[in-house]
């Protein structure tokens, strides 16, 4: 299965996207991004079009604008 491209969607948009492809196992985590409006994914692991397994984790990596 190729990992879907998930940049700029909200989280809840792209948890429920993945979770109703059959992906369980979706690992969340935020990180500052300045120029990009909170609560939207700004990369994934893997990245989009790697080739995974359902069983496999994802990381969705959501914008936050504040800083650690």
């Amino acid at each position: 299965v190729s990992m879907p491209d998930m940049y700029l969607l909200t989280e809840d948009d792209a948890y429920m996207y993945l979770t109703a492809k059959g992906f369980n196992n979706i690992e969340v985590l935020t990180q500052y991004r300045g120029d990009i409006v909170q609560g939207y994914v700004i990369r994934t692991e893997p990245e989009a079009n790697e080739m995974l397994s359902l069983e496999d984790t994802i990381t969705l990596y959501v914008s936050t604008n504040q800083t650690e």
